[in-house]
């Protein structure tokens, strides 16, 4: 049995393929603003559970502001202390 070729076109040739824009977008993003794609590629390297915002993943509930501190290492009571001096 002769089966009929059919032209494939989901391999990259189409004329306006999203990679194709997004490899544009990319590429003046990088113009404006040179590192910028590092940083996106990056950021999405180093995901942290809790900066999902997903409640089914994490328990944000439970979530006390001075552990939200030293998660992000700041220390609470400097952190405090720190605002306590600002005018206002």
């Amino acid at each position: 049995r002769r089966f009929p070729i059919i032209p494939c076109n989901l391999c990259g040739s189409q004329q306006n393929l999203q990679r194709k824009r997004i490899k544009a977008m990319l590429a003046t993003w990088e113009t404006e603003d040179p590192g910028r794609t590092e940083r996106l590629l990056r950021s999405l390297r180093n995901v942290v559970v809790s900066h999902l915002a997903d409640s089914n993943r994490y328990d944000f509930r439970s979530l006390t502001a001075a552990e939200c501190g030293a998660a992000n290492g700041i220390d609470p009571k400097a952190a405090l202390t720190a605002r306590a001096a600002l005018p206002g």
